[in-house]
């Protein structure tokens, strides 16, 4: 099997399904590598990562650490291989910082790229081995039994994929529990921590809130603030009061904007009915007026 532009292909042996009743046969599966290399890097620690790794194209979808370090030992022994990174599908969910307030988490912006698998294209891995030497000696002896696969017409037993002895819910269940679960002592001190790194950041919280209580001018007056706003949920309530109030006052001048005060006859009557009101009043008003300037002797009309 020819190399296809510098990755040479790997055939892969995947045993059948156990989950069906029907009798399915093995399934040759292909992955493609070449060796690892990073274009003008400056870190010395990345670019000898780089130099004992290998860049993996279509591994199966459930290698890890164990299984492939499995399959290359089996395939030549004496392979030690220190880490596989592999691109994580799907969106990855954070964990929380429980140390922070509530008015923290908004603002804070998340790190991207902190880890060397971001970087990696969708369905790729990059296993890294435990020298360079190693890496070689796995290449090279790899490349010289990959035709005996191809001469046993995909049932050479040594490139099948090592399954997991446990199947089904169990099997998903195991993954889950390795996954998201660390172990128990370490889980207790992790919520410890952050429960007393959180009460401190609450009290400094507190603090800064009943600091302008006791605060003094230069012409010694204390500044008086209110009960209700000596707490963050006193303050938080009388911004939501004042944005709602003004909320509700546009809504009301919107609603009275699109109301039309002369499409029934009764409103057209009492509108008429309001403007002749006015001018009357307006009328004996101005009547008033010029009798009692009249009485004073100042009504000069020319």
């Amino acid at each position: 099997m020819s190399d296809i532009k510098g990755f040479t292909t790997l055939p892969i042996i995947l045993p059948p399904s156990n989950s069906t009743s029907v009798k399915a046969s093995p399934v040759v599966h292909y992955a493609f590598f070449k060796k690892h290399s990073v274009p003008n890097s400056n870190d010395a620690d990345l670019a000898d990562r780089a130099a004992r790794s290998l860049f993996f194209v279509n591994l199966p979808s459930d290698a890890g650490f164990n299984n492939t370090k499995k399959f290359f030992t089996t395939l030549v022994p004496g392979t030690i291989i220190s880490s596989v990174l592999k691109k994580k599908l799907g969106v990855q969910e954070d964990f929380i910082n429980f140390t922070k307030l509530t008015s923290e988490i908004a603002s804070g912006e998340a790190e991207s790229g902190k880890n060397l698998e971001d970087n990696l294209p969708n369905g790729t891995a990059l296993v890294e081995f435990v020298d360079k030497k190693n890496m070689n000696n796995f290449v090279a002896q790899l490349k010289a039994i990959i035709p005996a696969h191809d001469a046993a017409k995909g049932e050479n037993q040594l490139f099948c994929w090592p399954v997991d002895d446990v199947v089904g819910t169990k099997r998903y269940q195991q993954r889950l529990h390795q996954a998201y679960i660390t172990e128990t002592d370490k889980l207790q001190q992790y919520i410890s921590q952050s429960l007393v790194n959180f009460t401190r950041k609450e009290t400094a919280a507190q603090e800064a809130l009943q600091a302008p209580v006791n605060l003094v001018d230069e012409d010694g007056f204390t500044l008086v603030v209110s009960s209700h706003r000596k707490t963050k949920q006193g303050i938080l309530n009388a911004v939501n009061a004042a944005q709602s109030s003004k909320v509700q006052e546009e809504v009301k001048n919107k609603l009275k904007k699109k109301e039309k005060e002369d499409f029934y006859r009764y409103q057209i009557r009492e509108k008429k009915k309001r403007e002749m009101q006015d001018l009357l009043d307006k009328f004996k008003s101005d009547q008033a007026r010029v009798e009692d300037m009249k009485s004073r002797k100042r009504f000069r009309p020319y």
